[in-house]
């Protein structure tokens, strides 16, 4: 699994870990529930990168590791037919995913995607794998931005300033779509789409973190829910980095956009597709935004697959090749692509 969440595994000084040092932990209380509740998760994403205590509670951390690991390379993944570059545009470095052979959609129809990483890690190299499989398989250019981290809101401004460049482009359908904060971007940025009344045509949000107030709610892992790669206590530390200059994680009111779960109107939304593990402690925060979007009249493309957790689709294998098909395919319909 490449996943900014083990390279703060790896650079947290609590939580480095020598042979003797894991060996010694998997020996505790903690590591023996962990193995316990781990026979929930599915056995295509069994992986003994989930048996790392990769935690921490600091938002001073957290912010640190992630300033450290936007400096180390990340190499991303080439596809045959995709040309991928690295290119500045609207003053934001972008990469862009382009299909070369074959059937194009490229010139009328692209996607815009977020990486994640709790606003605090994460490149957008880190999603090659899914990008370049979308572009090859629909035809369509693909646009990652490398935004600004915490706080809010300049990551939102960089998204909103990435979207007006690529509409820019006179492409006439365009989608929005992110992972896990990424999604959390994507779905800010559509709602500030609908009330600036700037079209966009759908919306693609992978397990995306969306309500703040799950870093409240759940302090725990509830059974196996929330208890592998991205537990209570990262989503609370990431939260409160995000949150920092506009009264954090819980407070009575937010600004727009900074929680996109708490906006109580989702009428005039794309159509919209979210897919999250029924393992994913952002599953239940996921399954309320998609009935509220039910309620306000939108289409919605929901996909849940079981005892999958946070990230599982960096696991190669068949559940990862499920996932990013389904995605293809929700997409494609969405753009009007068959």
């Amino acid at each position: 699994m490449r996943n900014p969440l083990h390279m703060l595994g790896n650079l947290a000084g609590a939580a480095v870990l020598t042979t003797g040092a894991l060996q010694a932990w998997l020996a505790t209380d903690a590591a023996r529930e962990r193995a316990r509740h781990q026979k929930a998760v599915h056995p295509h994403l069994q992986t003994r990168l989930i048996n790392y205590p990769v935690e921490t509670s600091s938002p001073a951390v957290l912010r640190a590791v992630g300033r450290v690991t936007r400096l180390l390379p990340v190499p991303g993944k080439s596809r045959e037919g995709v040309a991928t570059t690295v290119e500045r545009h609207a003053g934001l470095r972008m990469r862009v995913h382009r299909p070369v052979d074959g059937p194009r959609q490229s010139d009328t129809a692209a996607l815009l995607w977020f990486h994640g990483g709790g606003h605090a890690l994460g490149t957008p190299a880190q999603d090659d794998r899914l990008l370049t499989y979308i572009a090859a398989e629909l035809g369509i250019t693909v646009v990652a931005p490398r935004y600004s981290l915490a706080p809010f809101p300049a990551g939102l401004d960089d998204a909103w300033t990435a979207l007006a460049w690529l509409r820019q482009q006179g492409h006439s359908r365009i989608a929005v779509g992110g992972a896990s904060a990424g999604g959390g971007l994507a779905a800010g940025v559509t709602q500030r789409a609908i009330d600036e009344n700037v079209r966009i045509d759908y919306q693609l949000l992978v397990y995306p973190k969306l309500d703040d107030r799950t870093a409240v709610r759940v302090t725990e892992p509830q059974g196996a829910v929330g208890r592998f790669v991205w537990t209570p206590a990262l989503n609370r530390a990431a939260w409160e980095l995000y949150l920092a200059e506009v009264g954090g994680p819980g407070a009575e009111s937010l600004p727009d956009y900074a929680a996109p779960a708490r906006r109580t109107d989702l009428a005039g939304s794309p159509p919209t597709f979210i897919g999250v593990g029924s393992l994913d402690l952002f599953f239940a925060e996921d399954r309320d935004y998609a009935r509220a979007l039910i309620d306000a009249g939108v289409h919605l493309d929901w996909f849940q697959p079981t005892g999958a957790y946070h990230g599982f689709d960096h696991v190669v294998g068949p559940q990862m090749n499920l996932f990013h098909r389904t995605i293809v395919e929700k997409l494609g319909a969405g753009l009007g692509i068959s």
